[in-house]
């Protein structure tokens, strides 16, 4: 209020100045008040800009420059098992956010399902379309792929022992500290190697069963920072089933370091209705 009554102290003696100079400024802007009530002429615009053209370019010169397309993949309706052909009309309905799928066992990550998915995408990796593909790396194993992320490559990758998460990883934190890459090396989240009573076959071994599928589901999403669980829809859950080979969380979180957190574990399997499949 101090500094104002010297504002005021100065322009009230010259008052008549003042109204003065407001009036012209607002004449002066009449005109741009009147502006923004006209039509914006979309053709009068030069749509030929640099930045424009530099896209062009980067689109077309750099083999890194794509589109990443999301594709559903959805499990049948129990009464459409072994149905020929696919439609929309077939797919299972939708049970709810974090409540699995019973049947069939697993849902999408059904050893039969995941099979078909497989088949699929190989069928894609074999079209013509497949000429244009990207680079692209996988979230949840590291393994890098050219132009499609699918479930199935990603169990045949944790299932052949070479994935990030059965693999030694440097921990940034201590090779900043050390300066030594061997020091910082942390072991390896999972494994497999170590499958209890299972053998530890691979995906494509003809002896693989369910039992094997639902175990390494389970390290998976025990060890991907919440990337595996995301893959899949968010009816995602650990199904609880007294004959189920692994132990998990029913009615999980996710926490703020990426573990999955339950106050009740029990035997059962990872199940969803649906997960992607991307294409790069």
């Amino acid at each position: 209020m101090r500094d104002f009554s010297k504002v005021a102290d100065y322009l009230i003696p010259r008052r008549r100045r003042v109204h003065i100079s407001v009036l012209i400024f607002t004449i002066l802007m009449v005109p741009g008040i009147l502006a923004t009530f006209e039509p914006i002429d979309i053709e009068s615009y030069e749509m030929e800009s640099p930045e424009l053209d530099a896209n062009m370019v980067f689109r077309e010169e750099f083999t890194a420059a794509g589109n990443i397309w999301g594709f559903g993949i959805f499990v049948r309706d129990e009464a459409e098992f072994g149905s020929p052909g696919s439609d929309v009309s077939m797919i299972a309905d939708y049970t709810g956010e974090n409540s699995g799928l019973e049947s069939p066992e697993g849902g999408i990550l059904n050893l039969t399902v995941l099979r078909e998915i497989d088949v699929n995408a190989e069928t894609l990796r074999n079209h013509n379309v497949s000429r244009f593909f990207l680079p692209i790396a996988s979230e949840i194993s590291g393994d890098p792929a050219v132009g499609m992320l699918d479930l199935a490559s990603d169990f045949r990758s944790f299932m052949s022992g070479n994935s990030s998460l059965t693999q030694p990883r440097i921990n940034p934190y201590k090779l900043a500290l050390t300066l030594d890459l061997e020091e910082s090396m942390d072991p390896a989240p999972t494994n497999w190697t170590d499958c209890g009573i299972l053998e530890c076959l691979r995906f494509d071994d003809p002896y693989v069963t369910q039992d094997h599928i639902d175990l390494a589901a389970h390290r998976m999403a025990n060890n991907s920072n919440g990337s595996f669980l995301r893959f899949l829809s968010n009816d995602r859950a650990f199904t609880p089933d007294p004959n189920g080979s692994v132990i998990g969380p029913v009615n999980h979180t996710i926490g703020e370091d990426g573990n999955l957190e339950s106050e009740l574990w029990q035997r059962g399997r990872w199940s969803a209705s649906s997960a992607w499949l991307i294409v790069n």
